[in-house]
């Protein structure tokens, strides 16, 4: 039982580590240290930031899995956390398009954290405001690890936060 809540508790981390990168890539955009990025690939280069930090942070959760007793099977772990670092950094990433700013993205995460911790099964499961808890890249993550049914709807869910991701960076007249 103490175990239980240390792979919910991960995610939720990895997550805030996807917020982190989005708040290095707005301030390093800030300072022109993209200026030679052509603008319509910005975005890309957006999840390319946080993709090195994610994939740290990544080999820490699988890690931290072993040590602590939780670790599944290897096939389903790599699948899952690889599907859950996709979800997470499509998540930031619209996340920081929708924010703009660091003072708004660092106003938002704290309480998308906070949702994180109350409405996935980090603690315990509910099966109330399942709606808004399908928004959330954690949610998809600790099911997909006991259900090949979680594992596809975090791959449609990851495909789809892409696409919005794209069309919100081309909406904000990025192009």
């Amino acid at each position: 039982y103490l175990l239980a809540p240390i792979r919910g508790m991960l995610a939720v981390w990895l997550v805030l580590c996807g917020f982190a990168a989005s708040m290095y890539y707005i301030q390093d955009e800030e300072r022109g240290v993209y200026s030679r990025v052509p603008v319509r690939k910005r975005l890309w280069a957006a999840f390319g930031v946080h993709w090195v930090l994610l994939l740290n942070a990544a080999i820490v959760l699988l890690l931290s899995c072993g040590a602590a007793g939780v670790f599944t099977l290897w096939p389903r772990e790599l699948a899952s956390l690889f599907l859950f670092a996709c979800c997470t950094v499509a998540f930031c990433n619209l996340v920081r398009l929708l924010c703009r700013t660091p003072e708004y993205l660092g106003s938002c995460f704290p309480v998308l954290l906070l949702g994180m911790l109350v409405l996935c099964p980090v603690f315990i499961q509910t099966r109330q405001l399942a709606a808004v808890r399908a928004l959330l890249p954690p949610d998809y993550y600790l099911r997909s690890i006991h259900s090949d049914s979680y594992l596809y709807r975090m791959a449609v869910y990851a495909a789809a936060l892409t696409g919005l991701c794209v069309l919100t960076d081309r909406l904000q007249g990025c192009h």
